[in-house]
C-alpha cells in the first residue's frame, strides 16, 4: 500500500494518516460485503425451510397375513418348500413398493412432495377393511396397493364402492375381476388370467405346435386356467386332441416315471399343456411324458408378470436394485406392487394433486403411458382398468420369449391381443 498514489498528489508516497484511512475504508467494504452476502444466504436458507416444507403423501397397502397363495406365479412355481427348510412358495410383494418409494421420493424432491408407505396385514377380509377404514378416517389415505387373493379384493372392492378412494390389485389374475366383477374404483397392474394364456398360446402358435394334450388338476383354480387356455386356443386357432384330468392321491408306491407315460399316451400332439395352479403335479410332467413332446403352462414353459433373469429394456439395473434392497430376487408380485407404487407417484407429481379424481384422470388419460421394463409402454385400457402389458415366458432358469408375439395385429395396438378385447368386454361401470 505504501506505493499507491493519488491522481494529483504531486509525486512520493502517501501520508502516512491517508494510507491508514485507506486501508480502514477497504477493511470496512470487504467486512460490510462479507456480512451482507452471509444474510443474504441466511434469510434465502430460512425462506426456503419455512415456504416449501414437503407436503406428506401417504399410500396404503393391504396384504394377507403370511402372504397371497399365487400359485404357479409365486416362488419357486408355488411349490411349498418347508419339508425341505427352503420357502413356502408366499411371500409379501410390500419390498417392491418400498423400492419404488424410494425412487418416487427423488423425484417428489423437487416438487415439494414426500411419498410414505403405509403397509397393513391381516388374515381375514373384516380385518382389512377394518385396516382401510381406519385408513382412510384417520390418516386420510385414499390410495391403496392390495395384496390379496381374488376373492378378498372383490369384497373389498364392493365395501368401497361408493368411498373417494383407488385400488390398485397387484396380485389377483382372476379374470371375473376385469369382466362382470369389474369395479370403477380398482386399477389391475397384474395381468389378467386371459392375458397370461393368450401370450403362452401366441408363442405355441409361432413354433407351429397346435395340437395340444391338456391335463389339467381337479382344484377351482386348475380349471380356471384350462378354461383360459381353451378360450385362447379358439382364439388363435389351436386344436386340443384331449383332455385329461389328474386326480393326486397318498399311495407312496405311485411314482411320476411310472404313471405319466402311461397317463399321457394314446394321443398324437405336438405339447403337454398343464393346468396345474396350486403345483401338485406338474413340476413332474417334464421328461415323464409318453411322447418326447415340450409341456408348457403352470410348469414348463410358463407365462410370468416377471423375471428375475430379464435383462432387457433396463430390467437388469431393476433387478439388481431390487436384490441390493431385499437380498431376494423379484417376484411377480414385486414388479406389480412397484409399479403400482410409481404410477401413484407420476400421476401426483405430474398433476400436482393428490385428490382422487386428479389421479384417476391421469391414469385414463390416452396420452400417458409408462415405462415398466418390459418393452412397449404401458397404460390402461378405458373398458376394464386393466394395464396393457407384455407377457414374459421363461422357464424357472432362462427368459424364452415375450408376447406379443410377431404377426399378432390389432388395429389399437398389439398388447391388446393379449386378454380381453373391448368387444369382448363384459365390464359396466
Amino acid at each position: 500500500m505504501d506505493t499507491i498514489r493519488k491522481r494529483g498528489w504531486p509525486g512520493g508516497p502517501l501520508p502516512p494518516e491517508r494510507l491508514l484511512r485507506r486501508q480502514r475504508s477497504v477493511m470496512s467494504m470487504k467486512y460490510r460485503c462479507s456480512l451482507l452476502f452471509t444474510l443474504l444466504a441466511t434469510a434465502l436458507l430460512l425462506g426456503v425451510g419455512f415456504a416449501a416444507q414437503p407436503r406428506e403423501v401417504l399410500v396404503g397397502y393391504l396384504g394377507l397375513e403370511g402372504g397371497v397363495d399365487l400359485g404357479f406365479l409365486g416362488p419357486e412355481g408355488g411349490l411349498d418348500l418347508r419339508q425341505f427348510g427352503l420357502g413356502t412358495g408366499r411371500y409379501s410383494a410390500v419390498d417392491g413398493a418400498r423400492m419404488a418409494l424410494e425412487e418416487a421420493n427423488t423425484l417428489g424432491r423437487y416438487f415439494q412432495m414426500r411419498f410414505a408407505l403405509v403397509p397393513r396385514f391381516g388374515r381375514s377380509t373384516p380385518e382389512l377393511l377394518t385396516h382401510l377404514q381406519n385408513l382412510y378416517t384417520q390418516e386420510q389415505i385414499r390410495f391403496f396397493l392390495l395384496d390379496v387373493p381374488g376373492s378378498m379384493l372383490q369384497e373389498i372392492a364392493q365395501a368401497t364402492r361408493q368411498q373417494e378412494v383407488l385400488l390398485f390389485n397387484v396380485a389377483a389374475i382372476d379374470d371375473n375381476l376385469r369382466q362382470e366383477d369389474c369395479a370403477p374404483h380398482v386399477f389391475h397392474v397384474v395381468p389378467s388370467r386371459a392375458m397370461l394364456a393368450d401370450g403362452l398360446v401366441q408363442y405355441l402358435m409361432k413354433r407351429n405346435w397346435k395340437r395340444w394334450l391338456l391335463v389339467t388338476g381337479p382344484s377351482e383354480r386348475d380349471q380356471a386356467f384350462a378354461q383360459a387356455m381353451k378360450r385362447a386356443a379358439q382364439r388363435f386357432g389351436a386344436r386340443i386332441v384331449d383332455t385329461r384330468l389328474w386326480k393326486s392321491g397318498a399311495d407312496i408306491r405311485r411314482t411320476a416315471e411310472a404313471e405319466f407315460p402311461l397317463f399321457t399316451a394314446r394321443a398324437e400332439y405336438d405339447v403337454v399343456v398343464v393346468a396345474d395352479e396350486e403345483a401338485e403335479f406338474g413340476e413332474l410332467l417334464p421328461y415323464h411324458t409318453y411322447l418326447p413332446r415340450p409341456v408348457a403352462g403352470t410348469q414348463g414353459l410358463r407365462p410370468v408378470v416377471w423375471f428375475w433373469g430379464f435383462a432387457q429394456w433396463g430390467a437388469t439395473q431393476l433387478n439388481a436394485r431390487f436384490i441390493r434392497l431385499t437380498g431376494r430376487k423379484m417376484e411377480n408380485t414385486d414388479w406389480a406392487s412397484w409399479m403400482a407404487m410409481k404410477m401413484i407417484a407420476e400421476a401426483m407429481v405430474r398433476t400436482r394433486s393428490t385428490e382422487v379424481q386428479a389421479v384417476r384422470a391421469y391414469l385414463l388419460d390416452p396420452e400417458v403411458t409408462f415405462d415398466g421394463y418390459k418393452g412397449p409402454s404401458l397404460d390402461f385400457r378405458p373398458w376394464n382398468h386393466q394395464l396393457r402389458q407384455s407377457i414374459i415366458l421363461a422357464t424357472p432358469r432362462a427368459r424364452v420369449s415375450i408376447s406379443p408375439q410377431e404377426g399378432f395385429l390389432h388395429p389399437t395396438t398389439k398388447l391388446d391381443t393379449l386378454g380381453y378385447d373391448r368387444a369382448e368386454s363384459r365390464c359396466k361401470f
